[in-house]
């Protein structure tokens, strides 16, 4: 339905440029990407993972620390606390294959296949939001299948700091229902 997803807008991404997001990137770095702690109890699990090593040192992101909790009661909470080395606009990014819609400043649902999913958004205060077809390359002939056509494939949500920032959490609440 939905991935979280986080990213900072910069000239340095490979964005558009193929299916390999970490090609050429190192073993060593990418064994940086980890979890960090896993923690399951009756009524909930929680995972905290550090995905700092997963961009590109040009971007200059410092700290990336993500905590994923899902507990029966409540559906999913996602926090991410992020660190840049100089200050920049920060954006979460949700894809849904369904359409988003916004029911206030910061409570969207989107559905897809008779699931619908509702995203509340309680940290940053002061953000800013846009949705947007989603563009991708499609697979290509074997051989080349980052050579495919570009398709517009469901929608996704940007959710932005309001202003440059060197800091910066996001938490957002995610809630399934049918």
């Amino acid at each position: 339905m939905g991935r979280p997803a986080f990213f900072v807008r910069s000239d340095f991404g490979k964005e558009g440029r193929g299916h390999d997001t970490f090609e050429d990137v190192s073993y060593d770095r990418l064994n940086q990407i980890r979890i960090t702690d896993v923690k399951v109890d009756k009524d909930r699990v929680v995972v905290w993972g550090d995905a700092a090593a997963a961009y590109e040192q040009e971007l200059g992101v410092k700290k990336f620390m993500r905590r994923f909790e899902f507990n029966p009661r409540t559906g999913f909470n996602v926090s991410d606390e992020v660190q840049m080395e100089k200050p920049a606009i920060m954006t979460l990014l949700l894809h849904t294959d369904g359409v988003f819609t916004r029911e206030t400043e910061n409570r969207f649902n989107t559905s897809a296949r008779g699931v619908k999913l509702l995203v509340e958004i309680t940290e940053p205060k002061q953000l800013k939001t846009e949705m947007q077809a989603n563009v991708l390359t499609a697979p290509g002939p074997p051989g080349s299948v980052d050579k495919g056509e570009r398709q517009e494939r469901g929608y996704k949500l940007l959710i932005s700091s309001a202003a440059q920032v060197t800091t910066l959490k996001f938490v957002m609440g995610l809630t399934v229902s049918d």
